[in-house]
Parts: structure tokens; C-alpha cells; sequence
């Protein structure tokens, strides 16, 4: 999103906002390395990846699922959740990685920055 400081003053000014009280802390954070590295350790070659190869896509979208799923499993355990009890999730990873989990042809990404493709309500699995 991206920053307005005259919509966060607007927001802010709000009767009652400034007595909200502040989000709680995350019940944990797990961090871990993406196992596309292999493929293409950074978003260029990644990119480069699924230029040369046919299959490329499909298996660093494959190994982007197996990251998330770990990192799910992770996150279940440490934060002490039943995973049929979870219900938000955050991540954070550039737009390459983003749509290669999506399974998106990142190349547009490579040659123009910021041209992310988006799909509303869309969700990898």
C-alpha cells in the first residue's frame, strides 16, 4: 500500500481512534530460505530459469508451495495452533517469488519493474 500521510492524519483524527488499544504482538514469526535456490537463488535467475526451460515455472512454483507448506508447519508448531485453526497469515518475499508461488510467468517482472501481475482473490492453494 502505498503511503498517504493526508488519509493517515484524516484516519487518525477520527473520534474514538485514538483510544483503540494496539495490535497484539504475533503469536510467533518463523523465517526460512525459499527452496527454489536450486532453480534460481535470486529473483534474476529465477527469471532466467523459466525463460530457458519449459517446466522451469512449474517446478519453482512446486518448490514455493513446499517452502510455504514448511514454513506453515513451522509457524503451527511454535505457535502452538491446530492448523485448522489458523486463519491469517503474513508473508513477505518480492514480486518474483510472489508470482512464481502464484504461478505467474514472472519474465515481465525482470524487464519492467513494478509490473507485478495481480489476481483478486486468488489464492495458491
Amino acid at each position: 500500500m502505498k503511503h498517504n500521510p493526508r488519509l493517515n492524519e484524516k484516519i487518525a483524527r477520527l473520534p474514538g481512534f485514538a483510544d483503540l488499544p494496539p495490535l497484539p504482538p504475533p503469536r510467533c514469526s518463523v523465517l526460512m530460505h525459499h527452496k527454489q535456490t536450486p532453480v534460481g537463488a535470486s529473483a534474476l535467475t529465477a527469471i532466467r530459469a523459466t525463460l530457458r526451460e519449459d517446466t522451469a515455472l512449474g517446478r519453482l512454483r512446486g518448490l514455493a508451495h513446499a517452502t510455504l507448506d514448511e514454513l506453515a508447519q513451522e509457524v503451527c508448531v511454535a505457535g502452538e495452533v491446530d492448523p485448522s485453526q489458523g486463519y491469517e497469515v503474513a508473508l513477505a518475499g518480492n514480486a518474483t517469488m510472489t508470482q512464481l508461488a502464484l504461478g505467474i510467468d514472472p519474465e515481465p517482472v525482470g524487464v519492467a519493474p513494478r509490473a507485478e501481475a495481480h489476481t483478486p482473490g486468488r489464492q495458491s492453494r
